[in-house]
């Protein structure tokens, strides 16, 4: 039997994982066609019928599954229009810099960028800062060659899951799965006219004095008479808190508590259980579904979050519904003027159709109850799920029940990390010393210390071990030094500072 060294270095060695096709993710146990098969005949169904599959929650995974993922990623819309749009605004912000973004797009003269300047034409104010004409801040944007608006942004102001999980390498190639850490996240949100919105994201409570002026006064789901925040002040102050999160980083949970999250990568196969604490573990693809299924519903439904209101944050539904209504983007939706009115009356009266309104494409999840009391779960925070029209040929996402979020998933699995290509990389190979193993010769790649220094920018603080003819995962650099050294690259940590002119 080998030694456990040995043992260490073979795993070690090994390429990514990838996702097989043709097996079958059982709320993630990946089962072979034979076994999926025997599964579907315990349950006293017929294996020969794809839809026996289907009925015990079996998804097959197939190319087709995968491309369908990647359009859905690529070029369908997150979010629904009436809260993102009509009540956020996030369009009409958009509009605010878009002859900066077309101005800039045309410099490039058809060529890409990983992150798109732009230079103000005017001077614009975001809470109590103005930003005076010629500033130049750079976007995150990624623009790809002869393309005439950057990556995951439509020009009706439609967004896509690439903005956030895509970038472009130094030749200009998409690069699906890694984060773009350089996404101006904070610019986009404070430039929607209505961004508090999006109050509970972070720490804000509307009725918090500091806040009292102009308010409209509405009656609250106890019957008593309460004064809304003035909308200018409230404004302001949000968007002098979302300024100050970095880019990269975004809150997508309306729990009221300050902690804003990088965007993850997403080369989830066999990482879950996902997110830093293992939230997501249950459902479709160990909960790589769920996940999907929060990017279009709770994590971007502003509106929905008004149920649990009460219980998560103590501030009265009546309050939260009309707090982020009395200044929405679109004028006809904001509270009436004249009687107080109970906000939640007043949105089915500008909006009487829920399904054309906040819940666009979401579906209450089975036994969480009825909409606006739905109750969460462990696959669904505000128990709803994005699962759009089966019968819409027009929707790229129309699909059977949870469809557009499996497909994803799939698509997702499929992704392996990038190998690194840079400059420096490559003369680092050429110089350093090529060490042989057993099983293989290994050579030690460039450990980056600056997202600058790497072609995939956002993973920033991370070394790429290069193994051969395959990809490897990415190490953190201090792991990364004590496998190297263990594996007698380098005896010791000066030394490989030494050999590598690195510091890590």
């Amino acid at each position: 039997m080998a030694s456990q060294p040995t043992l260490a270095r073979m795993s070690l060695l090994q390429p990514a994982p990838t996702q097989p096709l043709g097996y079958y993710d059982y709320f993630g146990k990946l089962l072979s066609p034979q076994d999926a098969a025997k599964l579907v005949q315990q349950k006293q169904l017929d294996p020969s019928n794809p839809i026996s599959y289907q009925k015990i929650g079996a998804v097959e995974i197939t190319q087709e599954l995968i491309d369908k993922g990647e359009d859905i990623f690529f070029n369908r819309k997150i979010g629904d229009n009436f809260g993102l749009q009509d009540v956020f605004g996030f369009k009409r912000g958009l509009i605010r810099i878009l002859p900066e973004l077309t101005t800039a797009i045309a410099q490039l003269r058809g060529h890409s960028t990983d992150n798109l300047q732009i230079t103000l034409q005017k001077d614009i104010t975001l809470g109590s800062r103005t930003f005076p004409k010629g500033t130049v801040i750079n976007t995150g944007f990624k623009v790809e060659r002869g393309t005439l608006f950057p990556l995951g942004i439509k020009q009706n102001g439609d967004i896509s899951c690439a903005v956030c999980h895509a970038v472009l390498s130094n030749r200009g190639e998409r690069l699906a799965g890694v984060p773009n850490g350089e996404l101006a996240i904070p610019l986009l949100v404070a430039l929607a006219p209505n961004s508090a919105a999006g109050f509970a994201r972070l720490n804000f409570n509307p009725l918090d004095p500091q806040y009292q002026g102009k308010g409209k006064t509405i009656i609250d789901s106890q019957g008593n008479l309460v004064t809304l925040p003035d909308p200018d002040k409230f404004e302001q102050a949000f968007d002098d808190a979302v300024l100050d999160v970095p880019f990269g980083h975004f809150e997508s949970s309306p729990d009221g508590i300050d902690n804003t999250t990088q965007i993850p990568s997403i080369f989830t196969f066999q990482t879950h259980p996902y997110l830093a604490d293992g939230q997501f573990a249950v459902g479709p693809f160990a909960g790589l579904s769920a996940i999907n299924n929060a990017v279009h519903s709770s994590e971007i439904n502003l509106l929905a979050a008004a149920q649990l209101s009460q219980k998560t944050l103590g501030i009265d539904s009546e309050v939260y519904i009309g707090t982020f209504l009395q200044n929405a983007a679109d004028p006809r939706l904001r509270l009436p003027p004249g009687q107080p009115v109970k906000p939640s009356e007043w949105l089915r009266q500008v909006a009487p159709d829920v399904i054309q309104a906040e819940l666009e494409d979401q579906v209450p999840a089975p036994g969480t109850g009825t909409y606006p009391d739905l109750q969460p779960s462990l696959f669904t925070y505000n128990g709803l799920v994005f699962s759009p029209d089966t019968n819409n040929p027009d929707d790229i996402a129309s699909g059977n029940f949870l469809f557009a979020s499996n497909a994803m998933s799939a698509f997702q699995n499929n992704l392996v990390p990038p190998a690194n290509r840079t400059r420096e990389n490559w003369q680092s190979e050429e110089t350093f010393p090529k060490h042989r193993t057993k099983r293989s010769v290994v050579t030690l790649r460039t450990c980056k210390t600056l997202p600058a220094e790497s072609e995939s920018k956002p993973f920033s603080s991370v070394c790429w071990i290069g193994i051969m003819k395959g990809r490897f995962w990415n190490l953190g650099c201090q792991v990364a030094m004590g496998i190297i050294i263990r594996m007698g690259i380098a005896p010791n940590i000066s030394e490989l500072i030494t050999t590598t002119g690195r510091v890590f």
